[in-house]
């Protein structure tokens, strides 16, 4: 009689061991809800989640490594890299630096155009302008378009002026043309940067 209890408690453990514990254990249930996962793919997440905070973990160090570089430089070296490549581009004291420049030199600007550039090089204001999709680029291009009207002299130092500013940016058009009196009118798009 005892032979045959333990019989029947070893082939229940077995039978609990083959349709419970190692399905709980080994199995590969595909369950998105962890309570219905089985031990191994509970391991697995473990590992990718401790991997995640590892990693995690890297970028923290990473960017305060960075940080401390940054704050490193001095306050008036940081305002330079700012205002050399913005984060941001602030139109509106962009077109009043441009102003002010073009107005020391007896200049005047007109037909104001800010905004995103379209794959043809026109100017694109507003929402057309995601419609060309994402730039892989880190950092992106804000033209602004204008003209000026002024003496030749005067324009030739607006330029030198602005190729000695400290912002980013690059003159990409330039159009002539010629008046009475010795006043011209150029137009000109400016590309000034900003970090995505």
């Amino acid at each position: 009689m005892k032979n045959s209890i333990a019989s029947i408690l070893v082939i229940a453990a077995l039978a609990i061991f083959w349709w419970y514990i190692d399905p709980t254990l080994w199995a590969d249930t595909g369950a998105s809800d962890s309570k219905m996962k089985s031990v191994k793919e509970l391991r697995v997440d473990r590992d990718q989640y401790v991997a995640a905070i590892e990693k995690s973990n890297e970028i923290e160090l990473a960017r305060k490594g960075l940080l401390d570089k940054f704050n490193s430089v001095p306050v008036g070296d940081q305002d330079k890299l700012l205002k050399l490549l913005p984060d941001h581009i602030d139109s509106v004291r962009l077109i009043i630096d441009v102003n002010s420049v073009a107005a020391s030199y007896g200049l005047s600007l007109k037909n104001l155009t800010v905004g995103d550039q379209n794959a043809s090089g026109g100017i694109v204001t507003g929402a057309a302008s995601a419609a060309f999709g994402p730039s892989d680029a880190p950092y992106a291009a804000m033209p602004l378009q204008f003209s000026i009207s002024g003496p030749y002299t005067g324009f030739r130092s607006f330029l030198k002026d602005m190729e000695q500013s400290l912002r980013l940016a690059d003159i990409s058009e330039i159009h002539f043309t010629a008046a009475d009196g010795g006043e011209y009118t150029y137009g000109l798009t400016i590309n000034t940067y900003r970090l995505k």
